[in-house]
């Protein structure tokens, strides 16, 4: 698909937990020429500092056998120093350089560290995509980029239709992500607890992630929760696919996000989505429509979302049916033309 253009990707290794790993794990299944060389480990710092330098190496070799675009896929914090790093060193050997901006922490990262310091280093590089048209209207004007494309998030629907959830069931609610207090999940327990009442047997709280899991754990015991949770860990695709084919409501109470990949995965199955006005998630989910918006940290909006959902069936079938119509711009073939806008111009 790629092929004449000679593209090469970097960012975090595939299979490693996180966002932009998924996403370039999806690339490697659906884009046949994607190359790609990883800038982390999964083993920890020094493993990755080994993996780093290795690519530094062989970013010459890259080169000289026909690569000409070197794409770098970056979140904020560390990974945006690593990937400063690699693109100076590719511009060196003549790479035409992308940078692709995932974090939804970038834009509070570039304050600490300063605006004209983070845009002037911005400017050097051939280009700048961001994932939401919101995300790239604040780079540009706060960093002052002429241009940030917009890469959407890709995301890969299931091949079978999703089955709708026996309603004579509980409810499903699906988190998945990094268990910490930015994205919310502590004040969905609570909100759960405080409602302990009406949702016992009724609703079953699914999490998949890791981060702060021995406060998740004392938080579940000390809030009288454990029939009502059920904690997965960090689950792979096939466990991800499993779990969103039984259908449900995805519950993303985040405080920062970027443009969040569970969301889309949710529209992907024809699930609805309570999620809060972060980050581009207003891009993604239209109030009423294919989900259920709330603000960041108010658990009676949460609640009462929940309980919208809970008694009415037929609500989250028709928000679920709109969330898989609206993602179709992040399917594979979608973020093909994106991405290829981009080489074409390079």
């Amino acid at each position: 698909m790629f092929s004449e253009y000679k593209v090469l990707t970097v960012g975090p290794a595939l299979g490693d937990r996180g966002g932009i790993s998924s996403v370039l794990s999806a690339y490697r299944r659906n884009f046949p020429d994607f190359a790609f060389a990883a800038t982390n480990s999964r083993h920890g710092t020094i493993a990755g500092a080994f993996v780093l330098a290795w690519l530094l190496v062989r970013l010459p070799f890259f080169r000289l056998s026909g690569y000409r675009i070197l794409h770098a896929h970056s979140a904020a914090g560390k990974s945006f120093v690593r990937k400063r790093i690699i693109l100076a060193w590719a511009r060196a050997l003549g790479y035409r350089t992308v940078f692709h901006i995932h974090s939804g922490y970038f834009a509070g990262y570039a304050r600490k560290e300063g605006l004209e310091k983070i845009g002037a280093i911005l400017r050097n590089y051939d280009a700048v995509a961001a994932l939401s048209p919101a995300m790239a209207d604040g780079i540009s004007t706060s960093l002052g980029c002429a241009t940030v494309d917009v890469i959407p998030n890709i995301v890969e629907a299931p091949e079978t239709p999703p089955a709708q959830q026996n309603s004579n069931g509980p409810l499903q609610l699906i988190f998945l992500g990094k268990i910490c207090r930015d994205k919310g999940i502590f004040d969905l327990l609570e909100t759960l607890s405080a409602g302990r009442g009406r949702y016992s047997g009724r609703l079953v709280l699914n999490v998949g992630g890791a981060g702060d899991d021995a406060l998740f754990d004392a938080e579940t015991e000390r809030l009288g929760l454990g029939s009502m949770v059920r904690k997965l860990g960090w689950i792979g695709s096939e466990a991800k696919r499993r779990l969103l084919q039984e259908g449900g409501v995805m519950v993303l109470p985040s405080y920062v996000e970027g443009m969040p990949i569970t969301l889309l995965e949710a529209g992907a199955y024809a699930l609805p989505s309570i999620a809060s006005r972060a980050g581009a998630i207003t891009e993604l989910i239209e109030d009423n429509a294919n989900g259920i918006l709330i603000d960041a940290g108010d658990r009676q909006a949460l609640a009462a979302a929940i309980d919208r959902y809970l008694s009415d069936p037929a609500l989250r079938r028709r928000h679920g049916d709109e969330a898989r119509r609206r993602i179709e711009s992040h399917l594979p073939h979608g973020v093909a033309k994106a991405l290829e806008n981009i080489y074409r111009r390079l």
